[in-house]
């Protein structure tokens, strides 16, 4: 279930981004350049949750002593 909320804050993390570029840009807004700011958001969204899985598979430990076992 964390998986799902480490998604969620990616995807609304870039999208606030996205929609804060556009405020400072003071252009119209454009539903194409917003496409390619939705696209990032849901390549983040992915990278995040595929990243937080692996976080807790090696530590520290692991990386240092572990391959002498």
């Amino acid at each position: 279930m964390e998986v799902i909320y480490i998604a969620g804050a990616a995807f609304l993390g870039a999208m606030v981004v996205s929609l804060l570029g556009w405020l400072k840009s003071g252009e119209p807004f454009e539903v194409r350049k917003f496409s390619a700011s939705l696209v990032t958001a849901i390549i983040a969204t992915v990278g995040f949750a595929v990243a937080y899985q692996y976080s807790n598979a090696l530590t520290p430990i692991d990386l240092g002593i572990g391959w002498h076992n």
